[in-house]
């Protein structure tokens, strides 16, 4: 092997080694008027106008409160973010950087330990997965479970839930609670539940959608049968 092939050989290894170390690291970007830093306890405030975002995640607000875990004399690792603001907001995104799914509230509390996200006042979540299996839903209190699968659950007094349809207008459907479990595709919601759609709306106890097949269950109230009014042009 010549000198000027082992020479570039070595070039494309390096190249290669740090592509690969790279693709590893996740870097946290952070933008604030004002910043204060409690060393003892490891936590640093962010105010005014506050951006954090790394590679698949982006936080907002007017105050973001970051929790830290020392792991060693040089090093700590994140653990906690809360977010305040009118509103505050994280964003989600894959491997693409598409956003798969943004949230507001007036308060996000994200804890990166349990990959688990609460959130009060004010929610309004969009969920993306694809044209059929997008949602929006608006309430009073979430919680998002991210790992082993998504969970979803949001109470509100009472939420409102628009589901996507290709053909047609979304169906929206309000009612007092609901979860989400991204494992089977299914959203299920409780309690006083109205649903429109075209021309019909429908009361019932307790429904349930799967956003995969598009099969809608619903199923009556203890002390009464499914409603539903249908509009119709003669």
């Amino acid at each position: 092997m010549t000198k000027n092939k082992l020479i570039v050989l070595i070039f494309a290894i390096n190249l290669m080694l740090s592509s690969a170390i790279l693709a590893q690291t996740n870097t946290w970007h952070f933008k604030s008027d004002e910043t204060q830093t409690d060393l003892k306890n490891n936590t640093t405030i962010y105010l005014g106008n506050v951006v954090i975002f790394d590679n698949f995640r982006k936080l907002s607000g007017d105050k973001i409160l970051l929790k830290s875990t020392p792991q060693s004399k040089d090093k700590q690792t994140y653990s906690e973010f809360e977010i305040f603001g009118s509103p505050a907001h994280i964003e989600q995104k894959d491997s693409l950087s598409q956003s798969i799914e943004q949230l507001s509230a007036t308060s996000i509390r994200y804890n990166i330990n349990e990959n688990k996200i609460t959130a009060k006042e004010n929610i309004h979540l969009i969920k993306h997965q694809s044209a059929q299996q997008s949602f929006e839903v608006k309430g009073n209190i979430l919680t998002i479970l991210q790992q082993p699968t998504y969970q979803l659950n949001v109470t509100g007094n009472p939420l409102t839930l628009n589901i996507a349809q290709i053909d047609g207008e979304p169906i929206v459907i309000t009612a007092d609670h609901l979860t989400y479990s991204e494992a089977n595709n299914l959203i299920k919601l409780n309690g006083n539940i109205v649903m429109l759609r075209d021309n019909a709306k429908a009361s019932a106890h307790q429904l349930s959608y799967n956003l995969q097949t598009q099969i809608l269950q619903m199923s009556k109230f203890p002390d009464k049968q499914i409603e539903i009014i249908q509009s119709t042009q003669n």
